[in-house]
């Protein structure tokens, strides 16, 4: 017995030195990435649970933001007299880039807090005040919900971020008519952009660009020069920085960061496979057995707590009797 148990405790140790370790390197291959096919990203015939599960950060929106949203929707694009969604996410891209292209910069932290449609007043109302990426990202989505269009939030991420730096943050948003997923980016102005008449969405695209054959597409743009929306036809051997075999995309189903980072949630993505985004990385995937490892030597040392705790209930019992 004073063998096994002093076993234990060596066994125990070697647990707790082992899951120290790996928390320590938590961030280096030891969280669970959960990557998603085509055929799972955009399904042929997309039901209401589909859209329900990425629609899970717009439904946070009041209907009081959402009839604003479409109240200035209707001042500054005139959406209502638009016929189709594919035109009414062209003109959303449209007055936001041409509305705040010159402010593109490091904004202050306090802006990132702010919901959307007050990240577009503040925006509006100082010109002074610097966006990137990420709030383009926000308003258009918010508006794009205004406007009744289902959409999802897409990261463009680093394979390898010690090699290659740089995020970025666009849209989808869903054309029922055309039953396809497109993909807008309105801080880099790509409102629309379409290959042998075919719309790309985001994963479209980056398989395009990953192609050893260069290709070229049809982009809808706002001109600033003409004050117009128009289309050119990029060049055949233009790449594109972020869309190319250097890069992967995170398709997020919670852009609540709040809530992300709140301690449960974090405990609950570090012991179980609980995703708040899926992958498309069709470069490289990274496999997820030091997840599972990690998993593995939690129950070890959870088994072997147990087992102590055993052991010293009996052996209380013992002097006891």
């Amino acid at each position: 017995m004073k063998f096994s148990r002093k076993s234990l405790l060596w066994i125990t140790l070697f647990f707790i030195i082992a899951n120290s370790i790996i928390f320590l390197k938590r961030n280096k291959g030891f969280e669970y990435i959960k990557y998603a096919a085509t055929s799972a990203l955009y399904p042929p015939g997309p039901d209401s649970s589909f859209f329900k599960k990425w629609n899970r950060y717009n439904q946070r929106f009041s209907k009081k933001e959402l009839g604003e949203g479409l109240l200035l929707l209707q001042q500054h694009t005139g959406i209502d007299t638009l016929s189709s969604d594919e035109a009414k996410v062209i003109s959303i891209g449209a007055w936001l880039h041409h509305s705040f292209q010159s402010q593109v910069g490091k904004p202050a932290d306090s802006l990132s807090v702010l919901t959307p449609l007050l990240q577009y007043q503040f925006l509006a109302a100082d010109k002074k005040k610097q966006l990137w990426c990420g709030q383009f990202q926000a308003m258009f989505g918010f508006f794009c919900t205004a406007a009744g269009l289902n959409n999802r939030y897409v990261e463009i991420v680093p394979i390898n971020p010690l090699q290659n730096g740089g995020y970025h943050e666009i849209n989808e948003v869903w054309l029922p008519g055309r039953k396809n997923w497109v993909m807008a980016d309105a801080t880099r102005n790509f409102l629309l952009i379409t290959k042998d008449n075919q719309i790309l969405s985001a994963a479209g695209y980056l398989d395009h660009r990953m192609q050893e054959q260069p290709n070229s597409f049809f982009i809808t743009f706002f001109n600033n020069s003409s004050n117009r929306i128009d289309t050119f036809l990029s060049k055949k051997d233009s790449g594109d920085a972020y869309f190319n075999k250097n890069y992967a995309l995170r398709y997020y189903l919670n852009m609540d960061l709040g809530k992300v980072y709140t301690p449960v949630e974090r405990i609950k993505r570090y012991i179980f496979a609980d995703p708040w985004y899926e992958m498309y990385s069709p470069g490289a995937q990274r496999s997820n057995l030091l997840f599972r490892m990690k998993q593995v030597f939690l129950l070890g040392l959870l088994v072997c707590l147990v087992l102590l705790l055993v052991f010293a209930i009996r052996s209380r019992h013992q002097k006891a009797g």
